[in-house]
């Protein structure tokens, strides 16, 4: 299937004019050289530290030569909001001497690709839609930013709706990670045990399990984005049967010897006897031990738990993974405890009802943390599956700007509490048979019996007054209105 990649013809498509008009697509890193020379990403890397561009990744260079394809689709973008054309790739990596290249006498981007510009109308997104502070030259675009890029340009012209059928119909919505804006799995990776937080309903659990399950298969993306919660499920269940996964939900009443492990009482020939268990952490590090591929554990709602006494001498041995620590009981045979480096720890916890700063600070330190806050694309490409692109649109103007008032009135309000996406998600029935008023009746619902009270909870916590209640006090309908 085709592939769909943002590629900028220079800092605000200071080169578009001509390369347009030459039918192609440029980079504009060492002009001179011939990338294919480089047999790997990090001779790449190395090559463009001796050429004084160390600040550059080799990300950019390396999809632009190997990983971009004939028949690909390509979004040439202007800053981050701006769209100057859309074409289809008709040539692979020409360096800069090839007899073929347009650009091979220009004095920079020298670095080309034919492009077929199906589009060349410019047009201006609502909002940004690329990955990263700053996105990157070359990015690979998943379904929802091209759905975002497709609606716009239809909603400006909606002739082009067969043009963009083709350019965006057969995209396979896989991106890599975002150059600039690191993933949840690849911080994952470089530091073994994260904490995922934000307000509630940006759907923390569901995505440490999409991340667990794209560890567990070595794919980069094994649960598609619109995968429902009991498909995810579904694929985890034989890594957790092999003892390579597990899911475990912190609260006040959960115990050291759950988790760890102890001393438990069993009732043997109708006599009580004691025994020393393992708990649910050492059985996924005994199992990590022995084998060498990912072993991975979801830790849900972290924060509920009284963290120094469950966590015990994990404290240090997950800050020193691969060094033994004693335990205070002994199971079979063994009284030390190792975290391998291959067994990764997924936490999430809801920060409205907790802020981040209240967990321990030796605890929190060993963990990365990562926010995972409302993604507003979200529910316009839900709605638009569910046949209504408008009312999604509605949603997803509303939930920002709920969000927007929380950040302005307390800048970390906008980070710990807000409003999340799920709550203006239908059932995932409903999207798959279409049936809109349903799905609508669903969210309203929602609104009237979550949200709402959610709101006044934050106007009583910030102190917002009374005009904040009185604006989202009123039926979903009349807010949407109001959008």
């Amino acid at each position: 299937m085709a592939t769909a990649w943002k590629i900028a013809p220079g800092d605000q498509a200071r080169v578009w004019p001509e390369t347009s008009r030459q039918g192609c697509i440029t980079i504009n890193w060492m002009n001179k050289v011939n990338f294919l020379e480089f047999e790997t990403r990090e001779d790449l890397r190395e090559a463009l530290k001796e050429e004084e561009f160390g600040g550059t990744s080799p990300n950019s260079i390396w999809y632009f030569v190997h990983d971009v394809q004939k028949g690909d689709t390509v979004v040439a973008n202007i800053g981050i909001k701006g769209i100057a054309g859309i074409g289809v790739v008709e040539s692979e990596y020409l360096p800069p001497d090839d007899a073929r290249n347009p650009r091979r006498t220009a004095e920079g981007h020298r670095h080309s690709r034919l492009v077929n510009w199906v589009i060349d109308k410019e047009i201006v997104l609502e909002r940004p839609v690329f990955h990263g502070r700053i996105p990157p030259t070359v990015q690979k675009l998943d379904k929802d930013q091209c759905e975002e890029i497709r609606q716009a340009y239809l909603d400006e012209d909606p002739t082009l709706k067969d043009k963009l059928d083709k350019l965006f119909g057969e995209t396979d919505g896989q991106a890599p990670a975002p150059e600039g804006d690191v993933t949840m799995r690849t911080l994952l990776e470089q530091l073994g045990q994260i904490i995922v937080y934000g307000p509630p309903g940006t759907g923390k659990t569901r995505e440490a399990k999409r991340v667990a399950l794209s560890l567990l298969t070595g794919k980069d993306s094994a649960a598609d984005a619109g995968a429902s919660d009991n498909n995810i499920e579904e694929q985890l269940g034989p890594f957790r049967d092999a003892g390579r996964f597990d899911l475990v939900v912190f609260h006040p009443a959960y115990e050291y010897e759950q988790f760890v492990g102890g001393i438990e009482p069993k009732v043997i020939d109708k006599q009580l006897s004691f025994e020393a268990k393992a708990g649910a952490f050492t059985q996924l590090c005994r199992k990590a031990q022995k084998d060498t591929q990912p072993v991975v554990l979801i830790i849900d709602e972290i924060n509920r738990g009284h963290l120094p006494k469950l966590l015990g001498e994990l404290v240090y041995a997950l800050e020193y993974r691969g060094h033994k620590v004693r335990l205070p009981f002994v199971v079979d045979g063994r009284t030390d405890l190792v975290v391998p480096k291959n067994l990764y720890i997924i936490a999430t916890m809801n920060s409205s009802d907790r802020s981040i700063g209240h967990i321990d600070v030796a605890i929190r330190r060993r963990f990365g943390l990562y926010h995972l806050g409302g993604k507003p694309e979200v529910v316009q490409q839900v709605w638009t599956s569910a046949g209504d692109y408008s009312y999604g649109k509605k949603l997803a103007v509303l939930m920002q700007r709920i969000n927007k008032i929380l950040s302005d009135h307390d800048p970390s309000a906008g980070v710990e509490l807000g409003v999340g996406h799920s709550y203006f998600l239908p059932a995932q029935q409903e999207v798959v048979e279409k049936q809109v008023e349903a799905a609508k009746k669903h969210v309203q619902m929602k609104w009237d019996y979550q949200v709402r009270p959610l709101l006044h909870e934050y106007a009583q916590f910030l102190n917002l007054g009374t005009n904040f209640l009185q604006e989202f006090s009123k039926s979903l309908n009349q807010c949407l209105d109001g959008s």
